[in-house]
């Protein structure tokens, strides 16, 4: 997500990059190198960087779609997919759109698929760019503002295609898989995070619809909150490390799986 106002400033250091990439020149994902450019340390915020999260959720799709037959969630649900109903990935907080990219290359091999970059509005225009640095994704990638303040914004998601040129809705049941990737390090995003992910997978109506969640601890208080809140309403994988996995360095990866009981409150 991008920077907030005053009310909220920054409380923490965040630490620098543990992965040695350079973004420009591409990271390999699938079949693809994945191109994103980066505008951090221009005073933009957060939303404008590279996080190691974002890398490290890269990596973990990508060997898990290389490998294959690690998740039989994953695997019955790519089954079922086609023209007609698509696997349809999410990504909050998206920044860069690394994660989501990744998410895109690895999957379109695989099955029909849909990718949805999500951030504040004004991070949308750096978003945009990455995502036409990438011309093989056009047909399946779309990008639009999703406000974790403003609740509103998930009940339908009104999409705008890349190219700007066409207007559609995608309510919120398509949706199979939501990506969160190092989006979470402040106290006050805990709360609107969650009951922005919890709204999305009500609205959606399947117990199906799993989060796969890069976190990176920096303050025992957000990870207490943050875990705290999670276990309410989701069980929480941690996601193995699989073979040829880069290591993860500080980085945890979960599989979020919904409670029943989420979608009676």
């Amino acid at each position: 997500m991008g920077d907030f106002d005053d009310k909220h400033p920054p409380i923490l250091a965040l630490p620098g990059p543990q992965y040695p990439f350079d973004y420009s020149k591409g990271l390999p994902i699938g079949n693809n190198v994945i191109i994103v450019h980066q505008e951090g340390g221009q005073g933009r915020g957060t939303a404008w960087a590279v996080w190691d999260g974002a890398t490290a959720v890269a990596l973990h799709l990508d060997c898990l779609l290389k490998i294959g037959n690690q998740s039989p969630w994953l695997e019955n649900m790519l089954k079922e997919k086609n023209n007609d109903h698509p696997f349809i990935i999410l990504e909050v907080g998206s920044g860069t759109g690394l994660a989501g990219l990744a998410a895109a290359s690895a999957f379109q091999e695989k099955a029909v698929i849909k990718v949805i970059l999500t951030d504040l509005a004004e991070a949308l225009p750096a978003l945009k760019s990455n995502v036409c640095a990438n011309p093989s994704f056009k047909n399946c990638i779309t990008v639009t503002e999703c406000d974790w303040f403003n609740p509103d914004v998930v009940s339908v998601l009104k999409i705008l295609s890349s190219e700007g040129s066409e207007t559609k809705n995608i309510t919120i049941n398509k949706i199979s898989l939501i990506i969160a990737a190092d989006c979470v390090w402040l106290e006050h995003l805990v709360a609107p995070f969650i009951a922005t992910i919890e709204k999305i997978i009500k609205e959606a109506g399947s117990i199906e619809t799993r989060v796969l969640l890069g976190y990176q601890s920096r303050s025992q208080r957000v990870d207490d909150l943050l875990f705290g809140l999670l276990k309410k309403n989701f069980i929480i994988e941690v996601a193995e490390m699989l073979t040829g996995e880069c290591d993860r360095g500080k980085i945890e990866i979960s599989w979020l799986r919904p409670l029943p009981y989420l979608f009676k409150s």
